[in-house]
């Protein structure tokens, strides 16, 4: 019983590591499309249940074996790995969620500057006009600063 689950946890754990290991290609490039972060959302899902899956079988098995024995040992450090790998997609979903909010606070910025311009070329007053240049340039900062923080995230997001 032991050998097989130890072979299956062995694995499952080379498998989550291969694809979330320092192997794999962060995403740079260019901004990912809302469907590709959804996707991948679920992907990491479906392996965080896997893992989740995974490590209640061995505990399972771990609570069957007597404390200080060798296998025992053996057994706590495959569920410590186990759950090393189960917080690396939890992380990995954390950052795609946050990569979501983010791109959308990006889009409603951006929604925000073209309406702020539209006002800005209707007004009469100087002082209107002032008033909305000046709310202008910080929503230009914020959405400078939101399309930093997409790139940060997207740089640590890891591409199967």
């Amino acid at each position: 019983m032991f050998a097989t689950i130890t072979k299956t946890t062995l694995l499952v754990l080379a498998l989550l590591l291969a694809l979330l290991g320092p192997a794999a290609r962060p995403a740079r490039a260019q901004a990912l499309p809302r469907p590709v972060i959804n996707k991948l959302i679920k992907e990491r899902t479906k392996q965080a249940y896997a893992a989740d899956a995974q490590i209640q079988k061995t505990k399972k098995v771990l609570a069957k074996l007597p404390p200080g024995n060798p296998v025992t040992l053996n057994v706590q450090t495959i569920l410590a790995q186990q759950q090393g790998v189960l917080a690396s997609i939890q992380a990995q979903i954390n950052l795609l969620t946050q990569l979501l909010a983010a791109e959308d606070r990006a889009d409603l910025l951006n929604d925000l500057i073209q309406n702020t311009k539209k006002q800005i070329n209707g007004a009469k007053n100087q002082q209107i006009k002032s008033a909305l240049q000046a709310i202008l340039s910080g929503l230009q900062t914020d959405l400078a600063n939101t399309q930093a923080l997409i790139n940060i995230l997207q740089s640590q997001i890891v591409l199967i």
